[in-house]
């Protein structure tokens, strides 16, 4: 089944919902410190726990799903604060 554009609107609003408590909770003060490699390190820890929320396929209930979702709604938030944090670096 295709997304709707109702799922990306979903999904990208929690992805910005999740940038908001970063900033909120003042998780992105060192944003700007963050090497290229530093935020893929980081990126990939949260894929990494992704999958680990899905070790055993077999088990893929309710609660595996929202633990899958929230870590790849972590990845996006994650993602757009990297490119924002390049796009700070690189624009006059």
């Amino acid at each position: 089944m295709p997304a709707t554009n109702e799922h990306r609107q979903r999904a990208a609003l929690d992805i910005l919902a999740e940038r908001e408590r970063q900033h909120v909770i003042r998780a992105d003060a060192l944003d700007d410190k963050n090497r290229p490699a530093d935020w893929i390190a980081c990126i990939t820890a949260y894929a990494g726990r992704a999958i680990a929320s899905l070790r055993d396929v077999r088990c893929y209930d309710d609660t595996s799903r929202a633990g899958y979702r929230q870590m790849l709604v972590k990845v996006g938030a994650l993602a757009l604060a990297a490119i924002e944090a390049h796009d700070k670096a690189t624009q006059p």
